[in-house]
């Protein structure tokens, strides 16, 4: 990944369809990490980031927006057709404070 990836937070379930409707067209491997509360069982799911094949992350906003889950987003998870490749990254936002 270059230095400077484009980074997208989604917090609304519309354009997490939109994108995903694009990853699952376009798309035959892709990096993922989850992040969340004591995830397992009883955890919870709060952040799932993918980065596509130009670099691309997306990073889903779960805690915000529960229902981006029930949409195209699951179709991305569960496809067959796309590979799914468990990495950690390393985004650092920049908020603009010092």
């Amino acid at each position: 990944m270059g230095p400077n990836p484009k980074v997208e937070v989604i917090s609304k379930l519309t354009l997490a369809n939109q994108l995903c409707e694009t990853i699952l067209e376009q798309e035959t491997t892709v990096g993922l990490d989850c992040e969340g509360i004591n995830l397992g069982h009883s955890g919870k799911l709060t952040l799932i980031q993918i980065v596509n094949s130009r670099s691309e992350v997306f990073i889903f906003d779960i805690w915000m927006c529960p229902h981006i889950l029930e949409g195209k987003l699951r179709a991305v998870l569960q496809s067959p057709d796309i590979l799914k490749v468990r990495c950690a990254f390393v985004v650092i936002l920049n908020s603009g404070r010092s």
